[in-house]
């Protein structure tokens, strides 16, 4: 055959006709790292063997509350150390991203509970460092500074600016800021980001196990109602980059305590940038959203199926257009919080004579929660043969696990159309 035949014949095969597939918002959870509903899970440090399992298997998060109130007048024992070693060992093969939280005390004595110097706070901070170092990949957050009852930072003589300070460092220490630090109050975490400028900034983050409790979820947020609207402006504009989360509590203080209902939730969540919530406590509220009805685009949903699903980060692939060369994909976060780890995007490309794959260069969390972001990708001219299919995936960099686009039918990654 001749050369230039042999040209036409290559050309005829390069077709400039891109057929979008079908793109359409899978309206349920999906099932991604570092989001959605937990358990706790209560073990005591003194304990040799824990009994571990897994209350619900669906889960992608655990929060591990471990007392070590029993040392609260020495240092963590050996054996200590290898139980809190096993519990996280066994999470760790279940797959489970962990958030975890040492407390002195489980029962709400935290003044009676924690130690009287605070030179063994601080030798537990070190203690405790050398293990979660272990698991870091593992670990989302650590809640709390070991003090207050629950280890909630309340209740505690450890809480003015002189310790809160000192002991957020000693645990930025420990850990060697790898986990992200989740402190009580947006105060608090501002106090501390004063004094220890961005080495504190990349790590600080909030938990909240008073949501709706009060008008200022049980003191979170200042004395008043305008504090906590004040606070969760603040939030909504300063931190979007780690995981927060807690629990709900109906509303106290009254003969009958206040339900929240789902829209009044929905708003303050995507404020707060709530990424994951406790999915038994509390269980008249949780019980109440069940049974009230949202609509979602124009299905009609529970409010719990709603909100559950738009914690955390949710990408969903809104529109592909091919144009003089470039892939143009158009991807919205509709979650109520960003993406807080590191991601890998990639593109596969699918043609008659073998899969190819391309990395995409971008960055996942700034893919910010209410905005829409436009990826281009230039394709060479064999990638755009005819037949030729193309697939995006996401990836969680620091363990390969794969992160699901909310579109239907996008279980391995999107197919955004073909040649």
């Amino acid at each position: 055959m001749k050369e230039l035949d042999k040209k036409v014949i290559t050309n005829l095969n390069i077709v400039k006709k891109f057929h979008k597939a079908p793109l359409v918002e899978a309206l349920k959870k999906v099932e991604n790292p570092g989001t959605g509903w937990y358990h706790l899970y209560t073990f005591d440090a003194t304990c040799a063997d824990p009994v571990l399992y897994v209350a619900c298997e669906e889960e992608e998060i655990v929060l591990l509350l471990i007392d070590i109130g029993g040392f609260r007048g020495k240092e963590l024992s050996t054996e200590a150390l290898l139980s809190i070693r096993q519990i996280f060992y066994f999470f760790k093969e279940k797959k489970k991203d962990m958030i975890v939280r040492f407390a002195y005390d489980t029962e709400g004595k935290g003044m009676e509970k924690e130690p009287e110097s605070g030179r063994i706070v601080l030798e537990h901070i070190r203690q405790l460092g050398t293990v979660i170092r272990e698991y870091q990949s593992w670990i989302l957050v650590v809640q709390g500074l070991l003090v207050g009852s629950w280890g909630e930072m309340h209740d505690s003589k450890y809480l003015t600016k002189k310790w809160l300070i000192r002991l957020a460092e000693e645990m930025l220490k420990a850990t060697d800021s790898q986990c992200h630090l989740a402190v009580r109050k947006p105060a608090q975490l501002r106090c501390i980001e004063e004094a220890l400028g961005e080495k504190a900034k990349r790590n600080l983050t909030l938990f909240d196990d008073g949501i709706f409790g009060s008008e200022t979820d049980l003191g979170t947020y200042g004395s008043s109602p305008e504090d906590r609207m004040r606070e969760l402006s603040w939030m909504e504009e300063n931190l979007s980059n780690g995981y927060i989360g807690g629990e709900v509590l109906a509303v106290q203080g009254m003969d009958e305590p206040v339900w929240i209902d789902g829209k009044r939730a929905e708003a303050d969540f995507r404020k707060m940038h709530i990424s994951y919530l406790n999915s038994v406590h509390q269980k008249k509220i949780l019980d109440g959203w069940k049974k009230e009805t949202m609509m979602w685009q124009e299905k009609q949903v529970s409010a719990y199926e709603y909100l559950g699903a738009h914690l955390g980060y949710r990408f969903v692939v809104r529109d592909v257009r091919f144009c003089r060369g470039v892939l143009k994909i158009r991807i919205e976060n509709t979650g109520f919080a960003n993406l807080c780890e590191d991601a890998i995007c990639r593109l596969q490309i699918y043609a008659e004579h073998g899969k190819t794959e391309r990395m995409i260069e971008t960055d996942p969390k700034k893919w910010e929660c209410r905005k829409e972001n436009t990826l281009e990708i230039r394709l060479a001219k064999e990638e755009q043969r005819k037949g030729t299919r193309y697939l995006l995936q996401l990836f969680r960099k620091k363990d390969g696990r794969s992160i699901r686009f909310a579109n239907q039918g996008a279980e391995d990654g999107v197919l955004l159309g073909n040649f």
